[in-house]
Parts: C-alpha cells; structure tokens; sequence
C-alpha cells in the first residue's frame, strides 16, 4: 500500500512539472496610421482565451473586440486626425499568465480650406452668391454655407447650410427670406469631418435692390442710394435728361415689370441739348450702368462738348449698354472724357456697342479716353462713328491714356481729313502717362472710311452717307510715344486685323505679329453682311479661330466675359474669332 501511495505522488508530480505555459504570439506591436480615417489590424494567436485592455481612454480609435480566443483578428478603427498633433494609444492584451503591449500611432493632417463668397445680385427676397472653395483634400470636409444677419456682429447671425458635398471651385449658393428694404451681412464658412469649422473673416454686405418703373424718380433714387445700391429700371422705360452718376451705385436697365428678370428691353437713357446721356463726375468710384440704351445728347459746349453719350470722368463699368446717336463738338461723340482732370480712373466697357454717334471736330467719334486714364475693352462693336468736319480725324476711337482691348470690332467710322497725318481711324497715344501701357490683342480694325480735301460736312442726320464720297482708308491705325517712352515700353499690339498699314513711331516691329489687309479689300469676305451693317464673321471669314488664348490677360477676360457681343459662346470652334462676335 505505502508503495502505491508513492507512486501515484510521483506521478503527480511529474504532470505538474510537465504543464505548459501559455502561448501568445501577436503579428505586430505596433503601427503608424496616415491622418485619414483609416485601420490597423493585428492577428491573435494564444493557446487560450485573450482580453484587450486600453492604456488610457480614447475617443478617436475604436478596437473591434476587446477579447476572443486563438486566431482572432483585432482591427483598430480610427478617426481622421485634423488636430495638427500626432496621436498615441497604448493597448495590452493578456492571455494566461502572458502579456503583451501594443501602440499604436496616427499622423495628423492640416486645415488648409480658405472660403470666400461674392455677391453675384440681389433679388426680391433672395441674393445670389459664387460661393469660391480652396482646399487640397476636400474629403476632409463635409458641409458648407452662410452665416447671416442684418448686424454686422457675427455672433447674432444665423447659421444656414448651403450644401454638403464639397469640391474645390466655385458654385452658385442663393439666400432665401430676405426682408424687403434690409442690408444684410454673410460670412462663407465650412466643416471639417470632425466639425471643426472655418469662417471666412470679412462679410459681404448685401444691399436690397431698388425697382423703379417711374422715369421721373430715376434720378432722385440715385441721389438718395447709398453706397454699393443696385437700382433697377424698367425695361424699355425712356429716361429723358440724362442721369448722373454716385460712388458705388449700380443702375441696371432692362427688367421686367415684376423686376424679377432682366429680359426685357433695354431701359432708354436720353441725352439732351447740354445733356450727357450719362455723366460720371471727376472722382466717383465704382460706378456701373447695364443693360441701358444711351441716345440723343448733343453737347456743343463747356463743360460736356468732350463726351455726350456718356460722359466719363471717374470709374465706370458700362456692360450689354447700347450707345447710339449722340454728338459732342470735339473728342467723344458716343463716350468722351473732360481733358482738364487730375484724378486717374478706369474706364471697363463689356459686351456694348458704340455706334452712329459724331464728334465734329476730331479725336474720336466713337471713343475718347484721355491721358492719366485706363480703358479697358473686352467683345465690344465701335462701328459707323463719323468724324463731321473738314479736318476731323480719328473717326472711330482715341485712346490718348492707357487700354486694355481684347476681341473687339472696330468696323466702317468714318474721317475726314487734309494730308496723310489725317488718314487714321483709331490713334493710340500716352499723354503724359507715367506709366503708360496698351495691350491690343485680338481686335478687328476693318471696313473704315476717310473723305480727304473735303468741304465741311453739315447735318446731323446718317441718311446724308450715301451721298457722300468716302473711300477706303489708307492708314488706319496710329501708335505714337511721349515723355521718352519706347515702343517696347508702351506697347503689347498683336494678332489683330487690320486694314491699311499701321503709322506712327517706329511702327515697323509690329508689321510681322498682325494681319494686314488692303485699304480697298472686299469686306464682304471679312463680314457676313458689311453692306447691311452686320459685322458678325462670315463663314470663311480670316476673323474664325484666328485669336490667341495663350497669353494671361486674355485667357482671364475670355473666362469672365464668357458670352460675344451677341450673347453666344465665346468659343465656338478651335479657338476664339477675331473681334466681338463668333461664328456659331
């Protein structure tokens, strides 16, 4: 018996020592996670049942189970790290009497999204916004929109969404339940996945427009609108005694009668005798017309005899504005500026047609812009301008300041003159600029007429033409230098169409980067119906695809002004046309 007790101890003894420890065996202890949401797995293999313990607690990584059994799967699911730091977590998982420790890292990302929205127009009840997102990781994003108010302390606004997939560029957002007659306040912002949130910090003040159907309170409205008003007229409405303009005021023709849409008639603004169409005073910034007709100013006299139509001496911006039949005596029958100025400004005309106006002296019957000026151009017509008298030059456009003139159409103006120097259309000059520049590119200067050795020409009437001599001009454009100035200096002249040759200073750099054609070339080759008037490419015309796009300034206009002088695609085929309109 004792023996047996003995052995039976033995054999207890030996499976004790003969136990085997645990086994734990992880595929990895640690990991590095990019900035986006993303996972970490981790394979389990143990002999016996396992549990998962955190180092600490954490609100951004989530483990699928926090225990299981041999060949389990971990998987780490982490949020998207914007905060700017790395983050760490600590996990260890014990099976048995074995431990191991797991860490776990996760890079971080940046907030890099700048917003900014710009007031597009103001409705009844609604504005309309481009609403401009800059960002190189828009999945990082998930909500954007407006804060809005009638203060201009943020912290009263409400708070509107305008949308929830985000892409970088710029969309059209609108602004419902605006009260009548109240300037509002917006401040674009957007979110990131994890909700951190970024303002822009400068608001947009939204002005309510004024809608006039009464010609009489035209002008009293503009007197009384503060700065950054939109004023609507009537379409087809006739506002007789001109109108004058103020800083920052908007007037803007053509709307229907419940103001709700501009496709009606343009609003008919009326010079009169001594009357501007329209006058801009010396110093008033940002001041704009569209949609308006400009007609029937005649101004013989000081202080307006330079400039009828419209007479510009502050910044304005003229666009889809028709400027027709007007006179001045000198310098600007359809747009003209006072010589005697001191205050710089600019001068931007979009997609208008300057037509049928008279200068009886000289210097552009068209357009007259003058020195410490800046024009700028883009799809616009400046055709069947007269200058009357005797000596009187420069039928079509003077620009005597600084131009920017892109894709327009200089057709069929007409001079007079005595003598060679008289047998241009179009002068470019820089009077006393310091800094004088024109960049003229793309450009139709075609179809002009000149009447040398002439008598003075009366009347006032167009009807007067065909009985009249003209004939083909011989020299059509002139660029000229002042104050030392090079050619190189002043002058970017290329890829235009011009009819005749070029004169003036040291103009010979300029003949091999345009397109000239004869003073007597067959028009009708050029334009679809220059006998009719109509000055829209012909189909074989050398106008189609013959533009360049490749330099900035005029890749940047095409993309703002989008539509010709006709409303259509700026660019039909493989390139834009030459001058103001496409061939569809």
């Amino acid at each position: 018996m004792f023996k047996k007790l003995v052995v039976i101890a033995a054999l207890a003894a030996l499976a004790v020592g003969c136990t085997k420890e645990t086994e734990l065996v992880l595929s990895s202890e640690s990991g590095t996670l990019e900035y986006k949401a993303s996972s970490y797995t981790l394979n389990v293999t143990s002999s016996d049942d396992w549990t998962l313990t955190p180092g600490g607690t954490y609100d951004w990584i989530t483990p699928s189970k926090t225990s299981g059994k041999m060949g389990d799967q971990i998987t780490f699911n982490a949020l998207i790290n914007l905060t700017g730091k790395i983050r760490s977590a600590s996990y260890t998982i014990t099976s048995g009497s074995q431990t191991k420790n797991i860490s776990i890292n996760q890079k971080s990302g940046t907030i890099d999204a700048a917003v900014s929205l710009a007031l597009k127009n103001v409705g009844k009840g609604t504005a309309y916004f481009a609403f401009t997102i800059s960002t190189s990781n828009p999945d990082d994003y998930n909500e954007y929109g407006f804060y809005y108010g009638t203060d201009a302390d943020r912290a009263k606004a409400q708070r509107k969404v305008a949308g929830t997939s985000v892409s970088t560029g710029t969309k059209d957002v609108n602004l419902d339940g605006l009260a009548d007659n109240a300037e509002y306040y917006a401040w674009p912002w957007i979110t990131t996945v994890t909700g951190v949130e970024v303002v822009g910090d400068t608001p947009v003040k939204v002005v309510p427009p004024i809608c006039i159907n009464k010609p009489e309170d035209v002008q009293t409205t503009i007197d009384e609108a503060a700065e950054h008003s939109v004023i609507r007229l009537l379409g087809g409405m006739v506002v007789t005694g001109g109108i004058e303009m103020k800083d920052n005021v908007t007037v803007s023709g053509g709307w229907n009668a419940e103001f709700t849409e501009q496709n009606a008639a343009r609003t008919i603004i009326e010079g009169g005798e001594e009357i501007p169409g329209v006058l801009v005073p010396e110093g008033i910034k940002g001041a704009v017309i569209q949609n308006l007709e400009v007609t029937k100013a005649k101004c013989m006299n000081a202080p307006y005899k330079r400039g009828a139509g419209v007479c510009v001496n502050g910044d304005l911006t003229i666009e889809n504005c028709y400027i027709h039949d007007n006179r001045a005596y000198s310098r600007g029958g359809g747009i003209g500026s006072d010589d005697n100025l001191s205050t710089p400004f600019t001068l931007t005309v979009i997609n208008s047609e300057i037509s049928h106006n008279i200068a009886e002296d000289s210097h552009g019957a068209g357009i007259y812009s003058v020195a410490h000026s800046k024009i700028i151009m883009v799809n616009c017509l400046v055709a069947q301008n007269w200058c009357q008298e005797e000596d009187g030059y420069v039928g079509g456009a003077g620009f005597y300041g600084s131009s920017v003139l892109i894709n327009n159409t200089f057709a069929k103006n007409y001079c007079n003159g005595e003598g060679d120097g008289y047998y241009y259309n179009y002068i470019f000059r820089t009077d006393g600029d310091p800094d004088p520049h024109h960049y003229v590119v793309n450009n139709v200067f075609a179809g002009d007429m000149c009447r040398p050795s002439n008598p003075y020409c009366a009347g006032w009437s167009w009807d007067e033409f065909p009985a009249k001599e003209y004939y083909p001009v011989h020299r059509n454009v002139k660029l000229e230098t002042r104050d030392g100035k090079t050619m190189e200096d002043i002058y970017v002249f290329k890829n235009n169409i011009i009819q005749g040759t070029i004169g003036g200073d040291d103009n010979g750099m300029y003949n091999t980067i345009n397109t000239f054609i004869p003073s007597d070339y067959d028009m009708s080759l050029i334009f679809s119906d220059f006998a009719g008037n109509k000055f829209t490419p012909a189909a074989s015309s050398p106008l189609v695809n013959a533009g360049i796009t490749s330099d900035p300034e005029v890749s940047a206009m095409l993309a703002k002004y989008a539509k010709d002088l006709a409303g259509n695609p700026r660019i039909a085929g493989a390139s834009v046309d030459l001058g103001c309109y496409e061939l569809q």
